[in-house]
């Protein structure tokens, strides 16, 4: 039979067992708690932007504010691409890039020209058109599949998780890159295929 202490060292061994798998179950918890608000953080960005990338493309939303803005934010060189802005220059450190408050810079609904009858509506923008292009092209081609409605984009390798990031998805069959969804169209406007 055994002694006290070889039953005491038992438990406490089995207790340091127990302690170690509490351990290892919060530590997976507090990840899966992590990740999960990674994911749903970056989903509101993205929904954010297209939002207001979309508010921009219809008027309501004054172009010239929303890039005044931007220009103040945004100092990486790929990012600043995205919305044809001048490169930061190398020399500036990051610290001197000026941080305008939200009231510096607010994005007011342009006024909207007054509609008349005899008014002819101005041009769509070529983004508009093209948009509305590929619209048509991806419900032919779902129609006559049966497929799913997808505009498949061109997507460099190295570019792959900012077109993730933007909300596109991988179509392993394909090995292509493409949007599910009207809603990201303009969201991955740089990656559509030319016409």
């Amino acid at each position: 039979m055994a002694s006290i202490d070889e039953r005491i060292a038992k438990l406490e061994a089995k207790l340091k067992q127990a302690k170690a798998e509490k351990q290892r179950i919060e530590a997976r918890r507090r990840a899966i708690e992590a990740k999960r608000t990674r994911a749903q953080d970056t989903r509101r960005k993205i929904l954010a932007g297209a939002a207001v990338l979309a508010a921009v493309e219809r008027g309501d939303w004054s172009r010239d504010a929303l890039l005044k803005l931007l220009d103040t934010m945004l100092t990486r060189a790929d990012d600043r691409a995205l919305f044809d802005l001048p490169p930061v220059p190398t020399s500036a450190k990051p610290q001197e890039q000026p941080q305008a408050a939200p009231s510096q810079t607010p994005i007011h609904p342009a006024p909207r020209p007054a509609s008349t009858d005899n008014t002819p509506a101005p041009p769509a923008p070529a983004a508009e058109l093209r948009a509305a292009q590929l619209r048509d092209e991806a419900t032919q081609r779902s129609r006559s599949t049966g497929g799913p409605w997808r505009v498949y984009l061109d997507v460099p390798f190295e570019e792959n998780a900012a077109a993730k990031a933007a909300g596109a998805l991988f179509d392993p069959a394909a090995r292509r890159w493409y949007i599910g969804s009207e809603a990201h169209l303009m969201a991955v406007q740089r990656w559509w295929p030319k016409a």
